[in-house]
């Protein structure tokens, strides 16, 4: 498959079974690595090497919930990827069902000799053998039939339903605008970054971290730098779990610091209920 051939194909293949926002961005995200390092071109390496740092912070994601994607992306025969080192953070991936294009040069018998240019496909890495001379019905069929592969974990996460407009509702009513109010309609930016925190911590944890940013002096101004946290602030990766570390909890503050089960002190009128959203 040609780059566009790969890019209708995932298309097709979400309209049956939906990739997460994660998932999703990842993939474009490694074909436009695959694209960049000359993948879809004549005398290219079938594969190319990036690591789980730049591609978590290109996806603005933590690199637990990277690993996952990959993995679901993997299992669904979309990418393979080995480790190239020790630590195993450099890492080779292939795209699969990946072809390129080879151009070939033949001088035509004329006067002028005129060159002509054929175009030759040399599959890349592993063919992507489920689709290969399929009707859109059969595509459907081993779509379904795949998700046998896919973790059940990776399944639910990704059919949790989130309430946008009562989780706007919530956190406008309970923060009572310390961290700034948040309106609907959210962009898909924000829904992501949302769906990305309650995919990898859950509902409950979710609502947790506003409750300790609310016992935070720092995070509502009252540090020396006087700095003001935000809702995209707070839920940003590396803020959410530093929040949900207790980095950020007050020194006089009575609470385990790693123990993100733990309830920590509530004030009147602030409203706990992760079902909601």
């Amino acid at each position: 498959m040609t780059y566009i051939d790969l890019i209708n194909q995932f298309w097709r293949y979400d309209a049956v079974q939906s990739f997460s926002s994660t998932d999703t961005r990842l993939y474009f995200l490694l074909l436009k690595h695959a694209n960049n390092a000359c993948m879809f071109t004549a005398n290219s390496s079938d594969h190319f090497t990036q690591t789980n740092r730049r591609l978590a912070a290109d996806c603005d994601i933590s690199e637990r919930v990277l690993i996952e994607a990959k993995r679901s992306l993997k299992n669904r025969g979309l990418i393979d990827y080995t480790s190239s080192n020790k630590k195993g953070d450099v890492t080779k991936y292939y795209i699969l069902g990946l072809q390129k294009v080879t151009q070939t040069v033949t001088p035509s018998v004329t006067p002028s000799v005129t060159p002509s240019v054929t175009q030759t496909v040399t599959p890349l890495g592993k063919p992507l053998n489920r689709y290969k001379d399929k009707d859109k019905d059969s595509i459907e069929s081993t779509v379904v039939d795949s998700m046998s592969d896919v973790p059940p974990d990776a399944q639910n996460s990704e059919n949790k339903e989130i309430n946008y407009e009562k989780l706007v509702s919530w956190f406008n009513e309970n923060t009572r605008g310390v961290f700034g109010k948040i309106v609907m309609p959210l962009s898909d930016k924000r829904k992501g970054m949302i769906r990305a925190r309650i995919k990898e911590y859950g509902k409950d944890k979710f609502c947790l971290v506003f409750e300790k940013a609310l016992k935070s002096d720092f995070l509502k101004g009252q540090g020396n730098k006087g700095f003001v946290a935000t809702f995209d602030w707070i839920i940003k990766p590396s803020n959410f779990e530093k929040i949900l570390s207790g980095n950020y909890d007050n020194k006089n503050l009575k609470t385990t610091k790693n123990d993100a089960n733990s309830r920590i002190f509530i004030p009147e009128g602030i409203v706990y209920e992760p079902s909601t959203i």
